[in-house]
């Protein structure tokens, strides 16, 4: 999804693999997988923006992140890309249904290197959301962000339209009104013109075995609400990053992702 608000199924099929961030949200961070697809002469050759785009697995991007942390930098392939980023404000929602409990640290590590990733793109740090309580939870500290994920107590089945309806709308609530040049110049002279809102990134952490309902009209309302305001298409990405093989989970994600019929 993207050109709706940018809603993208990845797979985490127990060996880590997790495709980023948004392609159409400004171009952000590359694919973490951990078995990049590959080419041979007898398949057909994907789009050059297949061929090119860096990959990396969640091991190395979290050896990566302890090196670094270290004072032993090395290259990772695409951080060139995460200063698209840095315009964004990131909010984590994660599924600690009773299913999920099994994928604990996982979860763990992919928000670990995705928040550490991120974090300089907001002086008022990362949000942190789970499915099964209402907490929120902000930090400026990806370990802090992991070891409360690591902790949490997963139980119950997850009212996924619920919880991400609300999250959702606790954000998308805040949406202000695109501002022409033409008024702002007028406002310049009176007053301090309002701030723009800035660009959000929603990362839910699933397996999709959620409660009956309809994930979609939520995601069709954050729509509405970007039109209404003038915003771009790019204004919220909504990444799905799947954990397990179920295959109902896989079409529930792809019908979200391809068959919502969005107007953006």
């Amino acid at each position: 999804m993207a050109e709706q608000p940018t809603s993208e199924e990845q797979r985490h099929d127990g060996a880590c693999e997790s495709n980023l961030l948004h392609r159409r949200a400004s171009n952000t961070i590359s694919e973490l997988a951990s078995n990049p697809r590959g080419s041979s002469s007898t398949e057909e050759q994907p789009p050059l923006e297949e061929l090119v785009r860096p990959t990396l697995s969640i091991v190395d991007g979290l050896q990566w992140k302890e090196r670094k942390k270290n004072g032993r930098p090395v290259d990772l392939p695409g951080y060139e890309n995460v200063a698209s980023l840095n315009k964004r404000d990131h909010i984590f929602l994660i599924d600690n249904s009773d299913t999920m409990e099994q994928y604990r640290g996982d979860i763990a590590g992919v928000v670990s290197l995705l928040a550490y990733l991120v974090k300089g793109s907001n002086d008022d740090g990362l949000d942190l959301y789970f499915t099964q309580n209402t907490k929120k939870i902000n930090s400026k500290r990806s370990s802090e962000i992991a070891n409360k994920v690591y902790n949490q107590e997963f139980c119950g089945i997850a009212d996924m339209r619920g919880r991400l309806g609300s999250i959702l709308g606790e954000h998308t609530n805040c949406f202000g009104t695109q501002i022409s040049s033409q008024s702002l110049n007028l406002i310049r002279k009176s007053q301090s013109p309002r701030q723009e809102p800035r660009p959000l990134s929603f990362y839910i952490l699933t397996d999709a075995r959620w409660q009956p309902g309809d994930v979609g009209e939520v995601i069709k309302d954050v729509v509405q609400k970007m039109e209404a305001k003038g915003l771009p298409k790019e204004h919220v990405g909504i990444q799905f990053i799947r954990f397990g093989k179920d295959l109902a989970s896989i079409q529930k994600l792809d019908g979200l992702d391809h068959g919502l019929g969005l107007s953006m």
